[in-house]
């Protein structure tokens, strides 16, 4: 109980997002390049002068974060590889480091229990395991771009916030997995563009740019042209280093989830289940037929619970039951997430 009313108490001290911008939000998560601006304002049912208000605060004040994913292969990579790890407190600090020092991972979290990191290989590489005899608990996975069902679409998560729509683009993974070109021959000018968009959320000249010319509608015409080419996504991010609240409703956690898949499941209909039947939108979710990973927010209830307190939607755990095995739960508290490597692909043209 105690536990609880400090987590209630706690509540009034996050900063909430208006109705008005928690819309914006949701909008500017479904984004993608093919729709207009003006398409996202009137999508959402705002006055401009509104819309424009609300995107000025989100970029401004680190809500949220412009990032260019490219197709893996034209990356050079024919492999994704998912890593999570509860090491030893004492050897956290150095071994998310080695993770950091390889230049192929893209993506590097650490919790107060765990470290999660993305890597992007060939398939010839030897697997990098910096961790070693130092873990209490580690899962590796490495699958296809293709086997990526959903990634770091935070849109269906959001869409659940009280007041907000359903989701417009949700799910959405790498480009290139579902049509579009895939690892096709590049030249070095193609090449050179691509590390240019990769690049362009770190660049120091575009500190101080303008929130409202944030997105792809404000790049250079050839650049346009690598998103409709399906060879980048642009997708804008939450940053996870804050809780997210919208009036008294709070995000206030990480849930990385592992399993293996039980005899009579079938994999592909796990996430279609969990956003029918429970409202759950995973944020990521990667399989190789046998063992599945999941990524999901959530408001601090364990996820017995979850879908059950004012609904009759099954539980989100015990959706899961029904596909995976051997289930393993990590959760980390947003205000203590430490984002290390945050979607730094353009490691990947530096060669």
């Amino acid at each position: 109980m105690l536990g609880f009313v400090k987590g209630f108490l706690f509540s009034f001290l996050v900063e909430a997002l208006t109705h008005a911008e928690a819309l914006v939000f949701e909008a500017l998560l479904g984004a993608d390049s093919t729709k207009s601006e003006r398409s996202r304002r009137n999508w959402a049912g705002l006055p401009r002068s509104t819309y424009q208000e609300a995107k000025r605060r989100l970029y401004g004040e680190g809500w949220l974060e412009d990032r260019f994913i490219p197709e893996p292969r034209l990356a050079g990579a024919s492999l994704v590889g998912f890593h999570l790890s509860q090491p030893v407190a004492e050897a956290r600090e150095s071994l998310a480091r080695r993770v950091a020092e390889d230049p192929t991972t893209v993506l590097l979290w650490m919790g107060v229990h765990s470290l999660f990191s993305i890597r992007l290989v060939t398939a010839g590489s030897v697997p990098s395991d910096p961790c070693g005899e130092s873990d209490a608990y580690t899962f590796c996975l490495r699958v296809p771009p293709d086997h990526v069902r959903v990634y770091f679409d935070f849109e269906g998560a959001w869409s659940t916030m009280p007041g907000l729509v359903p989701p417009s683009s949700y799910p959405r993974s790498f480009p290139g997995v579902r049509g579009g070109p895939r690892g096709r021959a590049t030249s070095k000018a193609h090449l050179l563009e691509l590390r240019e968009l990769v690049s362009r959320p770190f660049r120091e000249v575009t500190e101080g740019t303008s929130p409202l010319k944030a997105g792809a509608f404000f790049l250079p015409r050839s650049q346009r042209l690598l998103l409709s080419n399906n060879d980048v996504a642009w997708r804008v991010l939450p940053k996870l280093d804050r809780e997210l609240a919208v009036g008294s409703s709070t995000i206030r956690q990480l849930v990385l989830l592992t399993g293996s898949r039980r005899p009579d499941a079938a994999l592909d209909r796990l996430l279609p289940t969990l956003v029918e039947e429970c409202m759950a939108h995973p944020f990521l979710l990667a399989d190789d037929g046998n063992r599945a990973l999941v990524g999901l927010l959530a408001k601090g209830l364990p996820l017995e619970l979850a879908g059950t307190l004012t609904t009759a939607r099954p539980s989100v755990l015990g959706t899961l039951q029904r596909f995976l095995g051997q289930i393993r739960i990590f959760r980390e508290d947003l205000g203590t997430l430490k984002v290390l490597l945050d979607h730094r692909y353009d490691r990947l043209f530096a060669k």
